[in-house]
């Protein structure tokens, strides 16, 4: 469970699991946080690179998580692109901002 979320009740935890959307990804997928919403993205499993794409097709590695992390948040900063690429089979959770910020008042535990 990612640190944030570690206070969460079993029934608030069933909730962010129904609210949020859920993508597999296998070694090497990629998929770009969309600055176009904002959206919470939590890495549930796996190791994934989240890195800033050149238009040599390389990219600035901002880090390497695992299981259990925040990926990054959306729609909050500058305008640029983050993709993510799992390094292993990975799973990712993302939630709307506005489910996010509707947990954390029914469990100000969270925040």
């Amino acid at each position: 469970m990612v640190d944030v979320l570690r206070s969460l009740t079993l029934p608030a935890a069933e909730e962010f699991i129904v609210r949020s959307a859920f993508a597999r990804l296998e070694t090497g997928e990629t998929f770009d946080m969309a600055e176009g919403r904002r959206a919470l993205f939590v890495l549930v499993s796996g190791r994934a690179r989240v890195f800033e794409p050149d238009k040599a097709g390389g990219g600035l590695t901002r880090s390497i998580v695992k299981g259990g992390t925040v990926l990054g948040q959306t729609g909050f900063a500058l305008r640029r692109t983050t993709r993510v690429e799992a390094l292993e089979p990975s799973e990712v959770r993302s939630l709307r901002w506005e489910d996010f910020e509707e947990l954390v008042r029914r469990n100000p535990e969270v925040g």
